[in-house]
């Protein structure tokens, strides 16, 4: 440890003179205006500001390279409301975070919907949720809610007791108004059909307002909120290691990777350093479940094309990664087996030669894949040029993930800001150019490849050693402050914003920054134009779990 340190002083103390300068332009150019500006740590940096001051300061900031709006989260004090920021700039590879105050009696902020078109729904995320209203928003209505629920939940002196969802004679909870006037002259008539919320080519529960001109999708709006839980109210009445096995719960097809965000931001409030055998058996977990979740889209989006056979293909070689995590948490789908500074347990005895068994049959397996859809016509006809996401309008929307690789942006968290160990790896950004619903499996086909390349180096090098840090408190109480981790999961971007009052062993905040989410509201922007079989073909190429998404 003592050869170590210096060298990490060295690399805080450069990433300091770097950031500093960007820090010091804000306040020089926007004076008393910059409530507080620091460095947190490498490549993270933090402004404060009156909540007046925000459309200036994140214009500024947008100019400066800071293009992708990873999340805005609303936080509930005693004496305040802060709208928080977090914005990701890829060309400095250095993540803001802005905390814009607001009075708590009337919590207005101007919409940043004309610079980030991604703020859309996060802001009408932020108003459902803590009542704060971005003045300026294009559509600011609930977003998981009803427009008849009284009350923001996440305000601190919401009441949680037993409720009316609805005001009285309301015909239906979740109405949405649609345009439904005659047609100008010489315009097709339209009509409304809906899809969802209870049909399989939904992937769950969402429901899609779809309004068409003969069989042609002239307009799309996502309704979701149907499987709404309120995970991050929860998070607020359960102490840090109680929230863990309801992260899984969310992305239940990516459960590991849920677990891995939330412990890292934890670890960040603690200030913990995780075991080297941890790190690698962390490393293996992620991309076997990041396996298993390609396996499942190739079986769902299979299953979409009426392609039956190979919907029978994903679910079998999926069931090998469910044995191998089966075999070291006992669960196949919900596996709350990470802990915070750690692991559970070790791995069991045989199971390292079982994961390269596993890495020796897949490649075969997975050559049929190649054999049943690259040769098959009429799979390369249903999915080739349909729902093309140009790469400018990609970023513009906050698309994240597969989608946004599969528009050809080399954008993979994992690379531009490396957690746990992954920045030991040699492993490539899989992108495709096209931008289609071919382009985005193309992507999950070959990152399932790249996986297994980064699972063999890991299991080359695998430490032995402890798998969880004795830092670690029995009572976990961290001290006050703010934690933001992001990971690249297999949808996506995955965040964790957490905040400590320091005091309770109860997160004070809990933000989740869902990839599917994001990914989802960019949808309608590119969707439209298309027939209805094509809509069905391009919306499965999206790959959402509705549990993560309205969480």
């Amino acid at each position: 440890m003592a050869e170590e340190k210096p060298a990490k002083e060295e690399k805080v103390e450069e990433a300091q003179e770097v950031k500093h300068g960007l820090l010091d332009t804000l306040k020089s150019k926007f004076g008393e205006k910059i409530l507080e500006a620091k460095l947190r740590r490498p490549r993270r940096l933090q402004v404060r500001i009156k909540g007046e001051d925000l459309y200036p300061v994140a214009e500024f900031l947008k100019s400066s390279g800071f293009d992708h709006l990873s999340c805005i989260s609303g936080v509930d004090y005693e004496d305040r409301i802060e709208a928080v920021y977090h914005i990701w700039s890829y060309p400095r590879r250095e993540l803001m975070q802005i905390n814009a105050e607001l009075p708590r009696e009337n919590p207005e902020i101007a919409s940043l919907v004309p610079l980030y078109r991604a703020a859309d729904w996060h802001e009408r995320e932020a108003y459902d949720m803590v009542g704060i209203i971005f003045k300026g928003h294009p559509n600011l209505k609930r977003m998981f809610l009803p427009e008849s629920f009284k009350g923001h939940p996440l305000r601190k002196d919401f009441k949680t007791e037993p409720m009316s969802w609805y005001s009285e004679g309301e015909a239906e909870m979740w109405e949405t108004q649609v345009d439904v006037s005659p047609p100008e002259e010489g315009e097709t008539e339209t009509m409304v059909l809906n899809i969802g919320p209870q049909h399989p080519s939904t992937h769950g529960v969402c429901r899609l307002v779809t309004t068409l001109s003969g069989e042609t999708v002239v307009k799309i709006e996502p309704v979701i909120g149907y499987l709404h839980r309120g995970v991050e109210k929860i998070a607020e009445k359960r102490t840090y290691p109680q929230f863990l096995p309801l992260t899984d719960r969310m992305d239940y097809i990516s459960s590991i990777t849920n677990n891995l965000a939330y412990v890292l931001a934890v670890e960040e409030l603690l200030g913990v350093k995780v075991p080297e055998r941890a790190e690698y058996l962390r490393v293996i977990l992620s991309e076997l479940q990041r396996i298993a979740n390609h396996l499942m889209f190739i079986a769902a989006f299979g299953a979409d094309l009426g392609a039956w056979t190979v919907m029978m293909y994903g679910f079998r070689e999926r069931e090998m990664v469910l044995d191998l995590m089966e075999q070291v948490s006992g669960q196949r789908l919900l596996y709350n087996f990470l802990r915070i500074g750690g692991l559970k347990e070790d791995v069991p005895e045989g199971w390292v030669e079982n994961v390269r068994n596993f890495l020796r049959v897949l490649p075969e397996r997975l050559a049929d894949y190649k054999t049943y859809f690259y040769n098959n016509e009429i799979f390369i006809k249903r999915c080739e040029g349909v729902g093309v996401l140009e790469p400018e309008l990609a970023i513009e929307l906050g698309v994240t993930g597969p989608m946004l690789r599969a528009s050809g942006v080399a954008r993979d968290v994992r690379k531009d800001d490396p957690y746990s160990i992954y920045d030991r790896f040699d492993f490539e950004v899989v992108t495709e150019e096209a931008g289609d619903t071919l382009a985005r499996f193309n992507v999950r086909f070959r990152e399932i490849f790249e996986s297994l390349n980064i699972i063999e180096q890991a299991l080359n090098d695998l430490p032995e050693g402890e798998v969880r840090s004795p830092e670690v408190p029995k009572v976990i109480r961290p001290p006050k402050g703010e934690a933001y981790s992001r990971i690249e999961s297999p949808k996506g971007e995955l965040a964790y914003y957490i905040v400590s009052d320091g005091k309770s062993p109860n997160p004070y905040r809990v933000k989740i920054r869902s990839p599917a989410f994001c990914n989802l509201s960019a949808f309608p922007h590119y969707a439209t134009g298309e027939i209805i079989p094509d809509m069905i073909v391009n919306f499965a190429s999206v790959d959402i779990v509705m549990g993560e998404i309205d969480r």
